[in-house]
């Protein structure tokens, strides 16, 4: 069978092409380092990466997930310590008043002090993250207290964040225990009463009242504490994934840049030497033609 100058010319020109479709994959994997710019490029591997890539998605939102419940929670432990220290000075003066020998000059003193106490308290109820209260249930954009107590229907929404996957985690403290005659708010104005009065008996009797609301805001900073070590072990974790997956990632996308040098001068040179074929291919035919 006769190959024409023409089929060979047609054969050589697939060559070329072909080879410098390979020379342009290869330059832009160099130049974007990744061996997969699309799906058609490795289907298996395409895929593998898309499925890590959406659960490299999935710990960022995570992990804002836990850096917003960090910072609440964080938030609301630092208003449970200056309430126990406003509750741990308020003790402080009733056993000074329960004291009989205390002059009137001294418990109006001291009443006044612990009314100052009761505002400090009220603000501390009223303590916000980022202009959303956190002692307000879900109403976070609405002031829950004020010195005479609730300011409407107190809500016990939950504020939850997910973790992790099938983990949620109530980051919020609700106002229950700051609502109430009995409660951390309604304790002081019944103690300024009895120190105005020198009920030094009643006063006394108060004491392990006020104890009572400190333990119960010792045992809502407990709780805190350990929500923030759970957020803090969950971190870690989450970080030890996210390098785990990016490398994966890493090793299913990126290039080897080393081989692709390699390879790129293998397909250039081929290229060159097919020109060269060429020329020798075309020379004698435009000879040809010219007689």
């Amino acid at each position: 069978m006769r190959v024409t100058t023409s089929a060979m010319t047609r054969n050589l020109l697939r060559r070329l092409d072909s080879r410098n479709k390979r020379i342009q994959e290869l330059q832009d994997q160099l130049s974007s380092g990744r061996a997969i710019r699309k799906a058609s490029d490795d289907p298996v591997a395409a895929t593998k990466a898309f499925r890590l890539r959406t659960t490299l998605a999935e710990v960022e939102r995570y992990r804002r997930n836990l850096e917003d419940a960090r910072e609440w929670v964080s938030a609301t432990e630092g208003a449970l310590e200056k309430m126990t220290e406003a509750l741990q000075k308020a003790r402080e003066l009733a056993v000074q008043a329960a004291t009989s020998s205390v002059p009137q000059s001294s418990l109006e003193a001291i009443a006044q002090e612990l009314e100052q106490l009761q505002e400090h308290l009220v603000a501390l109820a009223n303590s916000d993250h980022g202009g959303r209260y956190l002692f307000a249930g879900q109403k976070t954009l609405t002031a829950p207290f004020d010195m005479s107590g609730p300011t409407g229907p107190l809500d016990t929404g939950a504020i939850t964040r997910e973790i992790a996957p099938g983990q949620v985690m109530q980051i919020n403290i609700t106002g229950e225990f700051l609502a109430g005659a009995g409660s951390v708010l309604g304790i002081l104005p019944d103690l300024v009463g009895r120190v105005r009065a020198a009920d030094h008996t009643a006063v006394s009797s108060m004491i392990s009242t006020v104890q009572e609301k400190i333990d119960q805001v010792l045992s809502l900073q407990a709780e805190t504490g350990a929500k923030i070590n759970r957020i803090e072990m969950s971190v870690r974790q989450l970080s030890e994934s996210e390098t785990s997956l990016s490398r994966l990632l890493s090793e299913t996308e990126d290039a080897d840049m080393a081989l692709l040098v390699v390879h790129l001068a293998q397909e250039e040179a081929a290229y060159r030497a097919a020109l060269q074929v060429g020329a020798r291919l075309v020379e004698p035919t435009l000879v040809d033609f010219l007689r």
